[in-house]
């Protein structure tokens, strides 16, 4: 197995946090609220003290995984358009069916 895969293996039962798409969020950028810096979640490294902790991926800094804010363009995307629209609210029925529209487009995008 090679190490990317044996990251990702471990991230995906160490990940503090739900995801419904491991693989895409594999790939997502994240920014540090501990020292303020954008990284990738798959540059994510590890450090022993009194067990595994996930860390952001710059060496100066003691940021973990609860400081790693994920940055999902397509969330961003979702939240742009109903801005536009002027809601106020939406049932996650409603946001999970635009963001999976959204997220069909961005991908047919890559493919072309």
């Amino acid at each position: 197995m090679d190490l990317e895969k044996k990251k990702k293996e471990f991230l995906r039962k160490h990940w503090p946090f739900v995801v419904s798409d491991f693989d895409y969020f594999f790939e997502q950028k994240y920014n540090c609220i501990h020292c303020g810096r954008d990284g990738l979640v798959k540059n994510y490294r590890t450090i022993e003290k009194d067990g595994t902790w996930i860390m952001c991926e710059f060496e100066d800094c003691d940021g973990t995984a609860i400081d790693m804010m994920i940055v999902d363009e397509i969330e961003e995307e979702v939240h742009k358009i109903w801005q536009k629209e002027g809601r106020k609210e939406w049932s996650d029925d409603e946001w999970d069916r635009r963001y999976a529209e959204i997220k069909k487009i961005k991908e047919q995008g890559k493919k072309v």
